[in-house]
């Protein structure tokens, strides 16, 4: 999925966005079983296994960033998240944080870091987000799957070193 350029609009699902995510996991885990059930090579398999990760990670993302907006737009169903600076729009959001954070013309999401660290600037508190702050076990988690991730999707050396770097520490 590619990430969505300054400007883009976009609309959340009409569904809440934990159960939005919840129903591609779901789907994730239909289409890994129905690929399964058919006794397909180990290398077709692997592959399926590969794409679906990387579908996941998107999938995850998105979530991420639709819950960033919402908690910036003041549209989180928890009333102690809020914005630390008042904004009208998604653009406005947008405009904001790229002045801020990068010149490049989306954000990522994962690693879990750059995501804390943004919540931590722009949203009181970091709420939502803070709620991982004492998690180290999910944040690792996602740290790798965006290594993991980032492997599979955009291979070449740095992705690789990442990735074997990643191996090796936790197999200390």
């Amino acid at each position: 999925q590619d990430p969505i350029p300054v400007g883009a609009v976009t609309t959340l699902p009409s569904v809440p966005l934990d159960a939005a995510l919840s129903n591609q996991v779901d789907g994730l885990q239909n289409e890994y079983s129905a690929h399964v059930s058919q006794n397909l090579q180990p290398s077709v398999l692997e592959t399926v296994v590969s794409l679906g990760l990387v579908k996941l990670a998107a999938h995850l993302e998105q979530f991420l960033e639709d819950c960033f907006f919402e908690s910036m737009l003041g549209n989180h169903p928890d009333p102690s998240v809020a914005p630390t600076i008042a904004v009208a729009s998604r653009t406005d959001v947008e405009l904001l944080i790229y002045s801020e954070f990068r010149r490049e013309r989306y954000l990522d999401w994962l690693p879990w870091d750059r995501t804390n660290a943004r919540a931590k600037a722009y949203l009181m508190d970091g709420r939502p987000f803070d709620r991982l702050a004492f998690r180290d076990v999910e944040a690792r988690a996602l740290t790798s799957l965006a290594i993991v991730r980032n492997a599979i999707a955009h291979p070449g050396a740095y992705a690789e070193a990442l990735f074997m770097r990643h191996l090796q520490e936790r197999s200390v």
